[in-house]
């Protein structure tokens, strides 16, 4: 080894040194930062598109009961916090305009959320949060969505629309 070769070694070493030390941080910070992105409690509005598969099947000449599951994806309107970028499935069932379901979402995490919604009318219902996993165990919410059913091919349907609330964290 020469003179001039270990001076560069050393100034190499400082500054993997520095390199490695910058990164922990920046990841340090940012897990800390995603960690604590949501709050013990708040308010959402976030928006949702859902895809899927019916069937009907009729009742009478007027009254059709019908089984639909889903794909289910949500962007929170804020940009962060609860409902961003979260996907899930949804199983539900009903006559009518009257049904009922449950969905589980999953965020970026793997952290789950799991939900029961009922609605009297198409189009529109209410929401509780039945827990979760991880980042969301414990969480108590009910909300309000509504939706529009999009134009689908037959056998499928699909939805967009609108959450809003409060939750709760413990």
């Amino acid at each position: 080894m020469t003179r001039q070769s270990a001076p560069r070694r050393s100034v190499w070493r400082k500054a993997s040194a520095v390199s490695v030390l910058g990164l922990a941080l920046c990841a340090a910070v940012a897990f800390q930062a995603k960690a604590g992105e949501l709050a013990t409690k708040g308010t959402f509005s976030a928006t949702f598109v859902n895809e899927g598969r019916s069937d009907l099947m009729q009742m009478d000449k007027d009254k059709w009961s019908w089984v639909v599951f889903g794909r289910i994806a949500s962007v929170s309107d804020t940009g962060d916090g609860l409902w961003h970028n979260m996907s899930g499935d949804c199983l539900g069932m009903g006559v009518g305009d009257q049904g009922s379901g449950y969905c589980r979402y999953a965020d970026s995490d793997g952290d789950m959320i799991f939900e029961h919604w009922e609605e009297s009318e198409m189009g529109k219902g209410v929401g509780t949060l039945l827990g979760g996993t991880g980042k969301f165990q414990g969480i108590e919410s009910v909300f309000e969505y509504d939706y529009a059913v999009l134009p689908s091919p037959e056998g499928t349907l699909h939805l967009a629309g609108k959450k809003r609330g409060s939750y709760r964290l413990p």
